[in-house]
């Protein structure tokens, strides 16, 4: 259905917005207007498209999560697509979304439909053997507390880490326990 409303109702639209308006006010005035909305858009494009940059390399060297300049991000990027299509209703709804009052709108939008839609991604670490930490020694880079927390949240009666399920790998086969295998070859060692 959205596909039907992009690609056959709104050029539909704009067609009709651009025969009202050549015969309201000439056809060499609606071109120069279209041709102006686009330049001025672009211009715009590129000076919001920056300031949203520089903000968000700024939350990224503070070592913060960018969320709220990735979502700009976004709503530049289609306010600069919608002001480089030709028709007057794609490009007042790109003027929307370069000023900074109805972009927080949107981005608002944003959040709301894209939040807990894409997945987390966990990570831990065996360091090589002889480390700092000694052989086998994991590192969750997951940013939870260890120690008063257990994987599901719930802490620890006795303030010990929680059982972490998972295969124990000592590295020697040039595993990193990675790819979801335990290391062994499959024998039980006799020969």
């Amino acid at each position: 259905m959205l596909l039907v409303v992009m690609f056959i109702v709104i050029p539909i639209a704009e067609l009709w917005v651009i025969v009202v308006s050549s015969h309201q006010f000439g056809f060499l005035t609606t071109l120069a207007a279209l041709l102006l909305f686009s330049m001025l858009g672009a211009a715009l494009v590129r000076r919001e498209g920056t300031k949203v940059w520089q903000r968000f390399t700024t939350q990224v060297n503070a070592g913060k999560v960018p969320s709220t300049e990735i979502a700009d991000g976004v709503c530049v990027l289609g306010a600069g697509a919608l002001l480089m299509t030709p028709g007057f209703l794609t490009d007042a709804v790109g003027l929307l979304l370069l000023f900074q009052p109805t972009r927080a709108l949107a981005r608002r939008v944003l959040v709301r439909r894209f939040t807990g839609r894409a997945p987390v991604i966990r990570a831990t670490h065996t360091p090589p053997t002889g480390g700092r930490f000694g052989r086998g020694s994991v590192f969750d880079t997951t940013g939870r507390p260890t120690g008063d927390v257990d994987p599901a949240g719930e802490p620890t009666p006795d303030g010990s880490q929680a059982p972490i399920e998972g295969a124990l790998t000592d590295g020697s086969d040039g595993s990193d326990g990675s790819d979801g295998s335990d290391g062994s070859d499959g024998s039980d060692g006799s020969e």
